[in-house]
């Protein structure tokens, strides 16, 4: 069986406003993220206690087995989530990068790496 393509990268718009909205969309993404992320780590950590306790019982097998599969689905959907983080940062640069060419000298280089949040 083939493996799907990878979608080609989205072109950068060549304005600066379009590129400030898209810096913005980006930012935005990553802050939201971020917030989901320490959601599932502490939906994980209170889970992973319950799981724990489940299974020293002899009498909650099936409560143990229910709440690991939880807990595994929590992780994968936390993988998905950190795979985006990776995406956004990485379409962020570049939209920075692009901005830096667009101001023309206004930006020194490295500026702006503080608007990688996470």
């Amino acid at each position: 069986m083939e493996r799907p393509s990878t979608p080609s990268p989205d072109p950068l718009p060549t304005n600066k406003p379009e590129l400030e909205g898209l810096r913005n969309f980006h930012v935005s993404q990553l802050e939201t993220l971020a917030r989901r992320v320490k959601l599932f780590n502490e939906h994980v950590d209170l889970d992973s206690i319950v799981l724990s306790h489940l299974q020293q019982e002899d009498k909650s097998k099936m409560a143990a087995t229910v709440m690991q599969k939880r807990v595994n689905s929590q992780l994968r959907c936390k993988r998905d989530m950190e795979m985006s983080v990776s995406y956004h940062r990485e379409e962020l640069k570049k939209v920075l990068k692009a901005l830096m060419k667009e101001n023309a000298g206004e930006v020194k280089e490295g500026e702006g790496e503080d608007m990688l949040p996470m």
